[in-house]
This record gives C-alpha cells, sequence and structure tokens, in this order.
C-alpha cells in the first residue's frame, strides 16, 4: 500500500512501473495510479463534493431556500481496480 505524499505522486510512473516489473501488488491512494497502469486504488472520490455541490446550486437557482437543503458531511471512498492492470500480474 503506497502513502497519500506528494513526493509519491511527483514519481507516480517510476513507481507503478517498478512495481509491475517486480510483481508486486500494490494499492494506490489517487485515482491517476491506476489511469497510469497501477492495480487497485481505494480512497476518496474527489469527483462526488463537486457532484454534490453542483446539486446544491441547482435547487437554490430553482428557487429552494438554502436554509431548507439538508446537509450532508459523509464521505464517500472507491474502489477500482483495472482489469487490464490485474492482467500483468496472472502468470498465464
Amino acid at each position: 500500500m503506497l502513502v497519500a505524499h506528494w513526493l509519491a505522486r511527483v514519481h507516480r510512473e517510476l513507481i507503478v512501473n517498478l512495481a509491475t516489473r517486480h510483481r508486486m501488488p500494490a494499492i494506490y491512494a489517487f485515482r491517476v495510479y491506476v489511469a497510469g497502469g497501477g492495480l487497485m486504488f481505494f480512497g476518496p472520490d474527489a469527483t462526488d463534493p463537486y457532484r454534490r455541490a453542483a446539486s446544491y446550486v441547482d435547487r437554490i437557482l430553482e428557487g429552494e431556500n438554502p436554509s431548507a437543503l439538508s446537509h450532508f458531511t459523509g464521505c464517500s471512498c472507491a474502489c477500482v481496480d483495472l482489469l487490464l492492470g490485474a492482467r500483468k500480474w496472472t502468470p498465464f
């Protein structure tokens, strides 16, 4: 499991390539690692707060009272695995 550190994000291509070359299954903290060829990501969904904010803005522009809107404090997490990345790990 790779920690969420700025230095790891700077060198993410190197980290993903080394993990793949040495066949080390790794779980990353951000989705960009999976997009770069990593095996799996588990962490907060970065797009969810923007989606919720857009729905609040829409409801306010439709005329709903802002003080009557419900306040959501939860955090949604996502787990994404890359099927093509998983195939790199199989010996067949």
